[in-house]
Order: structure tokens, then sequence, then C-alpha cells
């Protein structure tokens, strides 16, 4: 524990400097982090399935909304249009965030009350998905740039890394806390109730988050004021073959580890039948152990550099999701079981490269070009991904397979095969890694805070 104490310190000191103006903002997007990946564990996972289930969704709806955010993600080819106009852009990308969380946090979770057909409530909760996460798709690009300006390329992994560790830390008594309080009024014959605490809860943090936003300094941007095209705005990304094949790796995998969805919670919640507390204290577990599992990945990392990195993250992706689709009732502790080896081997890996990915090859100028072009159309890959996904659920219907002995029906044997071709994508990633001859990351130096 000291020793993994003492390399947590060095990957802070690599980053951070007292008095520095820069260090002081990242260590207000750390902040901004923890904040935003605790909102989304109250209102996501397992308590938004269960939402979901609340309001009579069924199996086809479930992959819709799961849909929806990929679909509305893909706006973010076109925040460049929007933001590239202003030399100051704080205020706008704060505006849009506030009415995305607080839409998905408190709108949302009204919606049950509404005095309408559950049908209607459904539909209604398609178009408030849609309207906020196009909102949050605008801003997403011209809010990375932002960023951006105080993370130069020096420091990028040492604070990935610090992010991956810490992040799981601070928000691994979140899920658990919130699965035994849901499970609480569950028990009571008031399950809304209780996740609507949570609603209300992660509501509060929204104020937290915009002020964190709030205190990052925003430098001048290159070419701010620049009018730019549609056809530009997809030409240009593609045209430079080595951003090009960035895209690409991180295009094929989201495709792929996208396809199971939210049906496995699905299967787990209303097939097995277990409780909030059950899922909730695997995610605990899950990230303790990753966060203890990144700092091991961290010179993996600077060996083998961004995309090989991904690439064997995606390869032992492969084994949870072929190990989950063996969960069935009495054999609950394989969910366990996988879920804990995957965030020693394939989370933190995944997770440490996959940060710094959209950055991998991306070139000194027009970043917010590049970036809403690597934004969308991962989402967009994303989003088909789910529709296979969506399909595969509605064409295999009600019929089962036995593998290794195991009777399986279709939200299982979806996992299997999303897990094959993850193994492929994840040999294709690597000997993308392999072929490119690019700086590892941290070689690449510009000044911090230089204009992006």
């Amino acid at each position: 524990m000291f020793k993994w104490l003492t390399g947590l310190k060095g990957l802070i000191c690599e980053w951070y400097a007292p008095g520095e103006k820069e260090s002081a903002d990242r260590l207000r997007m750390l902040f901004s982090n923890y904040n935003a990946n605790i909102i989304a564990q109250l209102i996501g996972g397992s308590f938004w399935t269960g939402m979901l289930l609340l309001m009579n969704a069924d199996d086809s709806f479930v992959g819709t909304a799961a849909m929806i955010p990929y679909l509305s993600y893909t706006l973010q080819l076109l925040s460049p249009l929007l933001f590239e106009r202003f030399q100051r852009r704080k205020a706008l990308i704060i505006t849009f965030r506030v009415i995305y969380y607080v839409v998905q946090t408190a709108v949302i979770a009204l919606l049950p009350l509404l005095p309408m057909e559950g049908q209607g409530r459904l539909s209604l909760l398609l178009i408030f998905l849609l309207l906020s996460s196009g909102l949050f798709a605008l801003q997403n690009p011209a809010a990375n740039v932002w960023m951006l300006q105080s993370l130069p390329e020096r420091v990028r992994p040492a604070y990935y890394s610090t992010v991956n560790i810490t992040v799981n830390l601070v928000c691994a008594a979140v899920p658990l806390l919130g699965g035994r309080l849901v499970d609480s009024f569950k028990e009571r014959g008031m399950e809304y109730e209780g996740l609507l605490i949570l609603r209300l809860i992660a509501l509060a943090l929204v104020i937290f988050d915009a002020a964190l936003y709030i205190g990052i300094k925003e430098y001048p941007y290159e070419g701010s004021g620049e009018k730019f095209r549609i056809k530009e705005l997809i030409l240009l990304p593609l045209g430079e073959r080595r951003y090009r094949m960035t895209v690409l790796a991180a295009c094929i995998d989201s495709f792929v580890v996208c396809i199971p969805g939210q049906y496995h919670l699905l299967y787990l919640l209303n097939d097995v039948q277990v409780n909030y507390s059950f899922i909730s204290g695997v995610n605990f577990a899950v990230m303790l152990v990753t966060s203890l599992s990144v700092i091991w990945w961290k010179p993996v990392l600077q060996r083998w550099g961004w995309m090989k990195t991904y690439g064997c993250g995606c390869m032992l992706y492969m084994v949870f999701l072929i190990g989950i689709a063996f969960v069935q009732k009495g054999t609950q502790w394989i969910y366990p079981v996988f879920a804990i080896l995957n965030a020693s081997c394939a989370a933190p890996a995944r997770g440490l490269a996959g940060a710094g990915l959209p950055y991998h090859n991306i070139p000194q100028k027009r970043r917010a070009v590049y970036l809403a072009a690597y934004l969308s159309l991962t989402n967009f890959a994303a989003m088909l991904g789910v529709c296979f996904g969506k399909y595969f659920v509605s064409r295999t219907g009600t019929a089962r397979v036995c593998i290794l002995g195991a009777d399986m029906g279709s939200k299982q044997y979806m996992c299997v095969l999303a897990g094959l071709l993850c193994g492929v994508v994840g040999l294709i990633i690597m000997r993308m890694g392999r072929a490119e001859k690019s700086p590892a990351p941290g070689e690449a130096q510009p000044a911090a805070g230089a204009p992006v």
C-alpha cells in the first residue's frame, strides 16, 4: 500500500505544481471529473434501468433509449460551426451543461408523476433525452478543447493516470450507498421514491459542477472567428492519415462494446432478479480494483503508446463479455468474478489509454474540428452498435442456445458474440499501434497554457 501511495504521489507531482495557474485549473478539472462521475453513478447504470422498468419500458424501448444519446452525440460534428465563432466560449459551454444536467436529473425524475398514459410518458422521456443530449453534444468538443489549454502533452499521461486511479476511489461508495438506499425503499414498495432521492442529490451536485467550470481559466483560441462549411468539418479530419487511423480504431471498438447496451443489466434485474445492492456491491469492488490496477498500467502505456495499450484492453475485455454471459439464477457469483477480473486487466487499460486517444495524433491547428469529428464518428459507431444489439434481441426473441452446458437466452449469447468481436477488434487496434511511428505519451511538450 505504501508503494502504491508513493506512486500516486509521484503521478500528482508530475502534473501539479503549487502556485502555477495551469496546475490550479487541472486540479479543478480533476474535481469536476469526480463530480461528473458521481452524478453519472447516481442516475445511470442499474438505477437508470430501474427507472425504465418502473415506467413499464419493454426490451425494444430500452434499446431505443440507449440509442438516443449516441444519436444526439453525433451533433458534436456541428459544434465548431457554433463555437469557433467566439473568442470566449465559457459562458455558453456552462449554460449548455447546466441545462443538460437539470433535465437528466430533475425533469426526467418527475416524469412518472405526470397524469398521462404510460406510453405518453415514455415518448416524452425520449424527447427530453434527445434535446438534452443534443445540447451536451454541442458543447462537448468545445469544452474538451478548452480543458486541453491547461493540459499539454507532457503532463497528460500522469494526469489521466491520476484521474483513472482516484476517480474510482472517490466514487466507489456512491453506487453502494445508492443501491442500499433504493433497496430499503423498494422493500416498502417505494422504489420510485428511492430513485427520486438519488436524482435530487445529483441535481444538487450540478451547482458544484458549474462552480468548478467557472473557475477554470480560458485562453484565446487559435483560429477563433473562422467559419466552416459542413463539408470541411468532415473532410479536414479524414484528410489527416494518422488521425484518421486513431478515429477508425475508436469507431470499431465503440461499435462492438455497445452491442450489449443496457440489456445485460436488464437481464440481471428482470430475469435473474438480483437486487440493486448486489450490482452496486460489485461496482464498488470493481472501482477499488480498477484504481489499484491503473498505476501498473501507466508504465505499459508509456512503453506501448496509446493505440497498443487500448488494443490490449479491448482484447482483455473479451473475457469479461463472454464470462458474464454465463450468469444465471444460482450462478450469480460468476458476475462479480468476471467483473473484478475485468477491473484488474481490461478496464484500467481501456480507461487510461482511451482518455488520451482523442488527442493522439491530433494536429495543433483547428483542434476543435478534429475533436468534434472524433467524438461524432465514435458516437455514431456506438449508436450503430446499440442498433445492432436491439435488432439482434428483437430477431432472436425467445430462441435459446446451449453453450458449454449453459442454457442461454438472446441477451446472454449476444454477450458471447460481442466478446468474440471485441477480441478481433483488439488485435486490429494493436496492429495499428505497431504500424505507426509516433512519439510515446509525454514526448511532445508544447508550452503550458499555449492556445489551442
